[in-house]
């Protein structure tokens, strides 16, 4: 409905619902998008959440980002929402994680294996999206956003993760158990699965929540 309304006032707004007979991925947003895409005619794409809230000017400011820096795909780190206490304690672990992270080097390097995104919010030139082959070369990836991201950059597309903060805000986590199954996944996806890396990441993983939840010991 809200689509409907938007497509009123500008007829460039066109909306579109997937065919629930057709499967082209197991994961529920990699079928929307593989089926959606197609029917995309503009300079850019942009894949975000659905509830992903957005400042009025937010496409219009990464647009402008895009072109400033010649930039094939950018994603960033929205303002994270959460609906409780503890779940927001393990979203700020892994926000704390994500600000060790040298992205101005990593712009600069534009290493495959290092690039990064946040799947709330990527926009790619549609055009680069096709070259590169797009989400049909990484549905086997178990985190899509990491998986397109890296896609990018290892076919010599240009990528920048940026500050979104006053752009864009959501819910990264509906509950506290699937807080603690984001960051699993989030790390499988990161990471190649090895027992020498398991290790040291579990030290890691286990420093950050001890910071996030420090406070609550002197509560």
């Amino acid at each position: 409905e809200i689509i409907d309304e938007f497509s009123k006032r500008d007829p460039r707004i066109k909306g579109y619902t997937t065919d629930p007979e057709k499967r082209l991925s197991k994961h529920g947003k990699m079928n929307a998008l593989l089926q959606l895409i197609p029917h995309a005619k503009g300079k850019y794409l942009l894949a975000t959440d659905a509830d992903t809230v957005h400042a009025t000017h937010s496409v219009a400011h990464t647009v402008a980002m895009m072109e400033k820096h010649n930039l094939d795909i950018m994603s960033g780190l929205p303002t994270q929402l959460n609906k409780s206490y503890r779940t927001g304690m393990n979203t700020a672990a892994m926000m704390f994680a994500n600000t060790m992270i040298p992205h101005f080097l990593l712009y600069k390097l534009q290493i495959p294996s290092l690039a990064f995104a946040i799947g709330q919010y990527i926009m790619m030139k549609r055009e680069a999206y096709y070259e590169v082959g797009g989400y049909e070369k990484v549905t086997n990836k178990v985190v899509d956003d990491i998986g397109i991201i890296r896609l990018f950059v290892k076919n010599k597309k240009k990528y920048a993760f940026v500050n979104l903060s006053d752009d864009v805000a959501c819910y990264m986590y509906e509950s506290f158990s699937e807080s603690f199954k984001g960051i699993e996944r989030s790390i499988v996806g990161l990471f190649p699965v090895s027992l020498w890396i398991v290790i040291p990441l579990a030290i890691a993983v286990f420093f950050l929540l001890s910071i996030a939840w420090a406070p609550l010991a002197i509560l």
